[in-house]
This record gives structure tokens, C-alpha cells and sequence, in this order.
């Protein structure tokens, strides 16, 4: 299990490499292929959610509903608030890239993918 859990932290911080074998084709010049791409990923659609003073407003409709008095006399000057959608996630890089090398007596394969997560590290703010 431990191992499990370790190659999945390994994929997670360093990506992924996936290395292929197979026989060469008789007669065939080696030859070299690189391909890679680079990119960045981002949260396309933030879910819709109620700022500050729409919060003030549904909570104080529930206090009057329910008996109470208001808990907040003007809900507008509580604001927009902060958008903890924004604040959680950032763009983050992603990669791929894979070599081969194919030739009379063999086939070589190699890639790697590195994705990281979108979501900001706070870590060094601890």
C-alpha cells in the first residue's frame, strides 16, 4: 500500500515515464523522433456563488422567517467579499514529451507528462 501511495506522490510531483520495447523492422535506417509541447492549464468556469452582501441579505430573510430580528441592518455595505474560488486557483504548467529511436534491430520509446495541480501552494505561508 505504502508503495501505491508513493508512486502515486511520484506521478503527482514528477509526472510520468512510460518506456516501450519493441523489435526494429529489417532493413530500416535508424531513426529519431522528438516531439514536445508545453502549455498551461486553468479553471475554465468558477461555480456561481453568492458574494457578501447577497450572504447578509438570504441570512437575514432566515432570521425574520424563523422569529429573529435582522443580523445585518443594510447587507449591501458587508461588500462583494472575496472570491475564495480566485484566491484557491492559479494556472499551472503542463508537458509532455517523448523521444524514440527506431532502427534494423530495435524500437526505443520514452514519454513523459508532467501535470500540476491548479490549485495555489499556501505551503510556504504555514
Amino acid at each position: 500500500m505504502l508503495l501505491l501511495e508513493f508512486g502515486a506522490f511520484c506521478c503527482r510531483i514528477y509526472g510520468v515515464i512510460v518506456i516501450t520495447t519493441k523489435s526494429g523492422k529489417k532493413n530500416q535506417e535508424t531513426q529519431f523522433t522528438l516531439d514536445s509541447s508545453f502549455g498551461f492549464q486553468e479553471v475554465e468556469n468558477y461555480i456561481d456563488v453568492l458574494n457578501a452582501a447577497q450572504y447578509g441579505a438570504i441570512l437575514n430573510e432566515g432570521s425574520v422567517t424563523s422569529g429573529g430580528s435582522l443580523l445585518f441592518t443594510n447587507p449591501s455595505a458587508l461588500g462583494v467579499g472575496t472570491n475564495w474560488q480566485a484566491e484557491l486557483f492559479d494556472s499551472a504548467p503542463i508537458s509532455n514529451t517523448s523521444i524514440s529511436a527506431s532502427g534494423k534491430h530495435t524500437y526505443f520509446g520514452s514519454r513523459h507528462l508532467r501535470v500540476v495541480f491548479v490549485l495555489k501552494d499556501y505551503s510556504s505561508n504555514l
